[in-house]
């Protein structure tokens, strides 16, 4: 069994965050509704929902969570 530290998930918070700045740049850098903004708007949604979970598990004190 694998092990994983409140740090570490803060790490993998705080990395996913920084994706989610550049999926944001890419936007502000993209024509609205180009293929470019939309795949950077997918991306930075499908990031923000991990980053929820994520958020929920360090709020709530988990000691375990699910892997599917």
């Amino acid at each position: 069994m694998q092990t994983i530290t409140k740090t570490e998930l803060a790490w993998i918070y705080s990395a996913l965050e920084h994706e989610v700045m550049r999926n944001v740049e890419a936007m502000n850098d993209s024509d609205y509704g180009s293929l470019e903004y939309q795949l950077a708007e997918h991306n930075k949604e499908k990031l923000r929902g991990t980053m929820n979970k994520i958020h929920a598990v360090l709020n709530e004190g988990s000691k375990r969570i699910a892997v599917k």
